[in-house]
């Protein structure tokens, strides 16, 4: 992964050259090498800002299930990098569970080529997830690759709920001049809560501004307040949103 220097990388337009690749590519892997350098641009420069984890970042190319191609074997590779970096990027300072990758994590600075081989060790994702990387649950919930099974399955089903989820509440808020916005907290709102609901309310704080990229997370109190809102307007499909006067 040469040519990778995180005092290079420019911050204003990360998510622009993500879209840029997204809409080249029109969701395929094809060509993945020709927008590579940008593509890795963008996600190390979300991983800098560190305001959106891996997981939550749009647009988003498909991965291939099983990796044939150099195209989708790169991109294979490159997913589990950028999940590395930002693992290193937001302070997750614990040694590797494998010998030759102990220090990644814990080095004050960030091997890229370690990571490369840490990448296309022929291992299991299940092993690397659960024995050499040990992740907690909130950071297992913020990677895009590095994913056991079981984190993978429950993605998949939270997947194909979410239409369901996002019609109800468009419902909901209809007719309001910011009902998009207004959805997508509510759907942000139900996501957090089934991944991470019993975790305290300074936690799924944190991961609903990870979602959303927000500066900051909110206080623990104005967290659980909205959240309990949110969870009562898809329960009664009423809205609990003062209109604007």
């Amino acid at each position: 992964m040469d040519g990778i220097d995180d005092e290079d990388i420019d911050e204003v337009d990360a998510v622009g050259k993500l879209t840029i690749v997204a809409k080249a590519l029109h969701g395929s892997l094809t060509g993945y090498s020709k927008y590579r350098e940008d593509w890795l641009s963008g996600q190390v420069t979300l991983n800098l800002q560190g305001k959106v984890a891996p997981l939550y970042r749009r647009p988003a190319l498909r991965p291939a299930k099983i990796p044939v191609t150099r195209e989708e074997a790169l991109y294979s590779l490159d997913r589990q990098v950028i999940d590395l970096h930002w693992l290193h990027c937001t302070g997750f300072r614990f040694p590797i569970g494998q010998t030759q990758f102990a220090t990644l994590l814990t080095d004050e600075n960030f091997d890229w080529d370690l990571a490369c081989d840490f990448a296309l060790s022929l291992v299991k994702t299940e092993i690397k997830v659960t024995q050499w990387l040990s992740l907690d649950e909130l950071s297992a919930w913020e990677l895009a690759s590095l994913q056991a099974t079981a984190t993978r399955k429950r993605l998949f089903d939270l997947r194909k709920q979410e239409p369901v989820i996002r019609q109800r509440l468009t419902t909901v808020h209809r007719g309001r001049p910011n009902a998009a916005d207004l959805i997508q907290l509510d759907v942000t709102h139900w996501w957090v809560k089934s991944t991470i609901g019993v975790h305290s309310a300074t936690a799924r704080a944190k991961a609903f501004a990870l979602c959303l990229g927000l500066d900051s997370p909110p206080t623990a109190a104005v967290f659980a307040r909205q959240a309990t809102a949110a969870e009562k307007r898809l329960a009664t499909g009423k809205s609990t949103v003062r209109a604007a006067a």
